[in-house]
């Protein structure tokens, strides 16, 4: 899922030029100083030697060569040629984190994968990575597609989000296959279990499907939703969250959670006392984790019924949210905000701050973390601002 869409669509529009990073570091995008001008060499003269007979030499042949014919334009921003080195991260000590805040050139929208196999949504391009995010390479996504979103539950079976249009590969993305919508949306996140598939989007747009995304119907349209960012389940239970309509009408949005117990059949909307929700998910000690918009995380204990305020990191957007294990949760927004959590929310700490990988100073922002359940942790979103908005992922053996 991703929150910064309602910044960057439909009215701004990442720059489309792919730089290659190594080791996480910067990039340069200024012309090639031009080539200074060569001097020819001075000839020397040799007075003729008198002979007898001497003919004077034929006059050398000049072979007219043909115009060098003028250069072909280069390809359309959707044709962007393939390369196979986008990015590059050092495989650091276990439980240091490797890469530079603005090492790639285009903000990291969403990270996902399953043992040696990443993908990265960015705003510009999708990357994959098959040696556990240590590099990273384009992906030929089908002609002007943009990723928006991506997740799987397996390398066999991954869900990319794009405008108006979901992608899946079942070749650990060798191939993707267009699926057929029912609605025009930004999709945004993604959800499934051995029956079910579910999407979310934009205009609160719910699609489910029975048959692993082969096909997809429409659900929920009654409920005023207006954003949705995300998807989440457990057992019988989903939840779908973002922003509401409010009932007055108002261009404001209101916060919106909505429940199925049936597979969909019915939504309700959940009751929470909370901002615009941005992420969600469950640790392994039954507990339920929700951040919103205005700084805060609020869980639950009893299967999303009920709803408490559990902590506040300031007067900011959170944006990425990732549990893993029984009780360590990672928590990411705006103001370079980062912050994990191994007891269950009662303490936390800012990782990247402490080893001093924030390194320059940039209003920025997370905007995915994604932790494999062996170990690595990936976090991603926008970096530095000058000269212009680029990208920044961090890894953490």
């Amino acid at each position: 899922m991703h929150r910064s869409l309602t910044r960057l669509f439909p009215w701004a529009a990442a720059p489309a030029t792919l730089l290659a990073v190594a080791c996480g570091g910067g990039s340069s995008t200024g012309p090639a100083p031009a080539a200074a001008p060569v001097e020819s060499a001075p000839v020397a003269l040799v007075p003729p030697t008198t002979t007898t007979e001497e003919k004077p030499p034929a006059p050398a042949a000049i072979e007219e060569k043909p115009a060098a014919p003028e250069p072909s334009p280069g390809p359309p921003p959707e044709g962007k040629p393939y390369r196979e080195m986008a990015l590059a991260l050092l495989d650091g000590p276990p439980g240091t984190w490797t890469g530079e805040h603005g090492n790639y050139h285009s903000p990291v929208r969403e990270v996902w994968g399953a043992g040696d196999l990443l993908f990265a949504a960015t705003a510009d391009e999708f990357l994959q990575s098959n040696d556990r995010g240590l590099t990273w390479r384009l992906v030929k996504l089908p002609p002007s597609a943009q990723a928006l979103s991506v997740w799987g539950t397996s390398p066999d079976e991954v869900w990319v989000g794009s405008k108006n249009v979901i992608y899946r590969s079942t070749d650990r993305g060798v191939t993707w296959k267009t699926t057929s919508v029912p609605a025009n949306a930004y999709y945004n996140g993604f959800w499934a279990d051995e029956k079910d598939v579910y999407a979310v989007g934009s205009d609160g747009v719910i699609l489910h499907s029975t048959n692993r995304g082969e096909t997809w119907e429409r659900q929920g349209e009654t409920l005023g939703l207006r954003w949705l960012y995300g998807v989440w389940g457990k057992g019988r239970d989903v939840w779908a969250f973002g922003d509401a309509a409010p009932k007055d009408g108002s261009w404001q949005s209101t916060t919106a959670l909505v429940h199925t117990t049936d597979r969909g059949k019915t939504w309700t909307l959940v009751n929470i006392n909370a901002a615009p929700l941005r992420g969600i998910c469950g640790t392994g000690d039954g507990v339920m984790h929700i951040i919103d918009s205005s700084g805060s995380i609020h869980q639950s204990k009893d299967r999303g019924k009920t709803w408490a305020k559990a902590h506040t990191f300031g007067p900011m957007e959170l944006s990425a949210l990732a549990c893993r294990g029984k009780s360590e949760i990672f928590v990411g927004g705006r103001n370079r905000t980062f912050q994990h959590s191994e007891d269950g929310g009662k303490t936390w700490t800012d990782e990247l701050a402490a080893q001093n990988m924030w390194t320059k100073l940039a209003y920025s922002m997370v905007d995915t973390i994604f932790a494999l359940p062996s170990g690595e942790v990936f976090v991603g979103g926008e970096g530095v601002y000058s000269p212009r908005p680029t990208g920044t992922l961090f890894r953490r053996r």
